[in-house]
Parts: structure tokens; sequence; C-alpha cells
């Protein structure tokens, strides 16, 4: 619980200020959380590096460490995007086109297919 309580915290601190592109429903959106789960979005590249490079300066700041192992870069394909370059720590970080968030699969091109046959086939 505590921790839990720790990581809103940083959390709050990351996103003091920061002003978002992605609006769902006409609300502001970067990030989605879930215990020590934590997504962060951006409609631009560079607004996603700003966010990473923040949440790891804060996280820091507390002596709290990312790891890197865990963090996936996903992008929405389905407007033609390319590949991004997102770096922590002077770590780049990799890009999938597909990953499995809390027993559901996210895909790059948006496509719902994987999620269906992992359900239902």
């Amino acid at each position: 619980m505590v921790t839990m309580i720790f990581l809103e915290h940083i959390m709050q601190e990351t996103l003091q200020d920061h002003q978002t592109s992605i609006t769902i429903g006409g609300r502001p959106l970067c990030d989605l959380r879930f215990a020590d789960d934590i997504d962060l979005m951006a409609g631009t590249e560079e607004e996603l590096q700003e966010l990473t490079s923040k949440l790891e300066t804060v996280s820091r700041k507390y002596r709290m460490e990312i790891n890197k192992e865990k963090i996936k870069i996903l992008v929405n394909r389905s407007n033609n995007h390319k590949h991004t370059n997102i770096w922590l720590n002077g770590q780049k970080l990799e890009e999938v086109e597909t990953f499995k968030y809390h027993g559901s699969y996210i895909c790059n091109d948006g496509n719902s297919g994987k999620e269906i046959k992992s359900q239902y086939l």
C-alpha cells in the first residue's frame, strides 16, 4: 500500500505541468495506471521522450529505479507513423508490434484479431 501511494506521488510530480496532446472523449489523457504498471501515452515522439525522461528523473530523485527490461514502446501504425527512438538513461527502448497488458493483447495496427484468437480459439 505504501508503495502505491509513493508511486502515485512520483506520477503526480512527473505529470505536473504536462500538457498532453492525447484526448479521449474530450478529456486529456497521458497515462494509464494499474498497481505498479504505468502506460505513458503521447501524440508525438518528442512528447513521449519528454514524459519518459521526466519519469526517470523524478524516480531517481526518490531513489527508485525503472526496470528498462520491462519497458516497451508501441506506436499506433494506423496513422502511418514510423519507428520511434525513445531513450531512457542512455539506452534505446525496445519497440514492439504487440504486447499483452493485463491479459489483453494490444497491437500497433489497431487490429484486435490476436486478442480475439487468444480469447476464443
